[in-house]
């Protein structure tokens, strides 16, 4: 609740659009806000006011008294004070602040009770502990980070380190790369024995791609279809090149059975949408028409990616326009529940 608060409270020392002026009186005007409701402009609901003017002097005085140290005058301003949304805050912070006087456990044990989820909530539980505390209640823990809807990035498929043999081999293959000399690297690949599978797909892959961009699709089909064929990220960036050369050849069935394996195999958004998008082009050329639009629509899933959004234009998709109101008072009711 103490992150919510002080979003409300930042939010209201901003001024109002200069179009909305501080008219009260005029025609149109809200006399609370002392605004001017723009004709045709949707009306903003303001967030309810989370303290009022006494909890707010009540609160200001005792963060103060807690940051010079004067424990006596913070713990008299909280036990006098109505229970508020800052009480268990400020109780923490007294509590683990440099110097504060001993808590016992009772009171360490009845905040994290309260408020298990507050930033010093792991400091407070150990304190418990010393003190004898034995039934703590659990404390949130660290989850992964999920993907939602953000601009995605193309993840680049990692060289596998550690690998001596590996290693010795990425050093000889430095001019033959920088050359784009497919048929050299390729001689030294195969003349390297004791590869791990993982690094034997990773320059089969590098290899094809060289062959890629000098042109030559047949050796690049060549080298791809043995790193599709082996482990790892590497195999994934290698059915990509093969489709991709297949494509460049005219070879739409194969073209479209590349890029398909690469959408149900890639582990990042932005080759999954590129892989899809480019079947969908492939099953056009080979007059597919019953696959193409379920194709376009799985790629216009990931909306804020390249190929993401050239699927949406295919399919005439218009993005959502963005309210210009705020929280409506629904929404604040589901917000205003969740704890900190």
């Amino acid at each position: 609740m103490i992150r919510t608060l002080a979003i409300v409270l930042g939010l209201s020392a901003l001024p109002l659009p200069a179009l909305a002026a501080t008219v009260a009186d005029e025609p149109g005007g809200n006399a609370r806000l002392g605004t001017t409701q723009l004709i045709g402009a949707p009306t903003i609901e303001q967030i309810p006011d989370q303290l009022d003017a006494t909890q707010r002097e009540a609160y200001k005085t005792v963060f103060a008294a807690i940051r010079d140290g004067k424990w006596t005058d913070a713990q008299i301003g909280l036990d006098t004070m109505k229970p508020g949304p800052l009480h268990a805050i400020a109780r923490a912070e007294m509590y683990t602040a440099k110097g504060s006087p001993r808590v016992e456990m009772e009171p360490l044990v009845a905040l994290l009770n309260e408020a298990p989820e507050l930033p010093e909530a792991a400091q407070i539980s150990r304190l418990a502990t010393t003190r004898g505390a034995v039934d703590l209640p659990p404390l949130p823990t660290a989850q992964r980070l999920i993907w939602q809807d953000g601009a995605p990035r193309r993840v680049r498929a990692k060289s596998l380190q550690g690998d001596m043999i590996a290693a010795d081999l990425a050093l000889k293959m430095q001019p033959y790369v920088k050359a784009d000399m497919g048929r050299e690297a390729q001689s030294l690949l195969e003349s390297t024995p004791g590869l791990t599978p993982e690094a034997l797909t990773e320059w089969q892959q590098k290899i094809a791609w060289i062959y890629f961009l000098q042109g030559d699709d047949v050796n690049a089909r060549v080298m791809a279809a043995k790193a599709q064929d082996g482990v790892g990220d590497w195999a994934v960036q290698g059915r990509w090149v093969g489709a991709l050369s297949a494509w460049r050849q005219n070879d739409c069935a194969n073209a479209e059975t590349g890029f398909e394996g690469v959408a149900a195999r890639a582990g990042d958004v932005d080759l999954r949408a590129a892989a899809l998008y480019w079947a969908s082009r492939a099953d056009m050329v080979c007059s597919r028409p019953d696959k193409i639009e379920g194709r376009l629509k799985a790629a216009a899933q990931f909306g804020e990616s390249f190929y993401g959004q050239l699927a949406r234009q295919q399919l005439a998709m218009k993005d959502k326009g963005t309210s210009v109101g705020g929280l409506v008072a629904s929404d604040w009711k589901v917000v205003g529940k969740r704890p900190n």
